[in-house]
């Protein structure tokens, strides 16, 4: 007679079939494969947001250098001839030479245009622990141009000379210029507000096309009105016109007030010196100028407004490449995009493309390295989420990206 009753060491066997085995196998691997995306999507991500930029002295960068451009480094006794991938830092001296032009960008997002014969001393360039900005630089002769974007709560951006110095406001214009041992500093505010303060003691608030003249000792010599700084709209800056497009090139500039008329000059060097002028008009009384179609090639555009008996100065000029019929084939790629927090609303924007393509971040022109990676500074209009960054190549080959905030 059979017992039923089970023992300590009893043992039940089931029956599997292959197909519950292979459902089974296929559930494990997707479960890893599912781990495995999720880590390394946590990595990536890990990746590109946890970068931040240390509070301390920051490099600043040259947006574009033109002819022959110099810098003495802090620690350094001679001046070396640089590229554009030489960073600067506090203590850095640059001298550009004659017929030559240096452009560069600083922390704040401020961009300043070194005119020829000009030597500049960085004098701080720093983020602090609350994430506002301290840029100073020195003009120990000839000539800047400047343009700031939004500073963030405590943010400064100071120029210097021997006999004064600006404090720039934010979203702001100006041109500081001295002569040989800081003779007669001339200060012009095309946008914005500056406030000086010489040497002698005396305080200026200079508003939107003023211009204040200082002697060494830092006394006013004379105060006066400006005309206008042309804003140049359209070719933008960097942007490449195609031959097929029209049988003329339209130039626009928005109107200046009580401008009278206006000059364009067109060049193939951003020093605008007489062997590189290829076309030029004055005496135009309307911000539009056309011309006959340029050979393939790069050039530079700039714009001066003038009135009765007083001539104005040029705006900084915009790039723009000839090239020929479009050849596009394909959308362009634009990843590995993050954004740093810079304080007051501005963020370090970079990013990767292909090689030799143009890049806006926010309508703006980002610095764009050999490699395709990019870089810009960008301050965020009130209430803005989302910032578009677009590319675009010598083939007409566009590419898009909304990066969220």
């Amino acid at each position: 007679m059979s017992s039923n009753k089970r023992t300590l060491f009893s043992l039940d066997w089931y029956v599997i079939s292959a197909r519950t085995l292979r459902q089974l196998a296929v559930v494990i691997v997707a479960l890893v494969t599912l781990v495995g995306v999720g880590y390394g999507m946590y990595l990536y991500l890990k990746s590109n947001t946890s970068a931040t930029i240390t509070p301390g002295t920051q490099s600043a960068r040259f947006i574009e250098i033109s002819g022959q451009v110099r810098v003495k480094k802090a620690n350094g006794t001679d001046f070396v001839k640089v590229d554009e991938k030489m960073p600067l830092a506090a203590g850095d001296t640059i001298q550009t030479l004659s017929n030559s032009v240096a452009r560069v960008q600083f922390i704040d997002g401020s961009s300043y245009t070194i005119k020829p014969d000009t030597t500049l001393i960085i004098k701080d360039h720093e983020l602090m622990d609350d994430k506002s900005t301290k840029v100073q630089v020195k003009v120990r002769v000839g000539t800047i141009n400047l343009a700031t974007n939004e500073q963030g709560p405590g943010s400064s951006n100071v120029v210097q000379t021997d006999a004064a110095e600006a404090r720039i406001g934010e979203n702001s214009e100006a041109s500081v210029g001295t002569g040989d041992n800081g003779q007669q500093t001339d200060i012009r505010v095309t946008r914005g507000d500056a406030q000086i303060q010489t040497q002698s003691g005396e305080t200026y608030q200079a508003r939107t096309n003023e211009r204040f003249e200082f002697e060494q000792s830092g006394k006013l010599a004379r105060r006066t009105s400006l005309v206008g700084l042309p804003v140049l709209k359209s070719p933008e800056n960097q942007q490449t016109v195609r031959l097929e497009n029209s049988g003329t090139i339209r130039f626009e500039w928005q109107p200046v007030t009580q401008a009278s008329s206006y000059t364009v000059e067109i060049a193939t060097s951003s020093t605008f010196d007489q062997e590189t002028i290829v076309k030029a008009r004055d005496g135009l009384t309307t911000p539009l100028a056309t011309f006959d179609k340029l050979p393939i090639g790069s050039y530079y555009w700039r714009v001066r407004a003038d009135k009765k008996q007083e001539q104005g100065a040029y705006s900084d000029p915009f790039k723009l490449t000839i090239a020929g019929k479009t050849l596009a084939t394909h959308a362009l790629t634009i990843n590995s995009t993050r954004k740093t927090p810079m304080g007051g609303g501005t963020y370090l924007v970079e990013g990767r493309c292909e090689a030799g393509v143009r890049v806006k971040v926010g309508g703006k022109p980002a610095r764009v390295e050999a490699d395709g990676s990019f870089r810009a500074i960008v301050t965020l209009a009130s209430g803005a989420r989302s910032i578009l960054i677009e590319a675009e190549d010598q083939d007409g080959n566009v590419g898009r990206q909304s990066l969220l905030f």
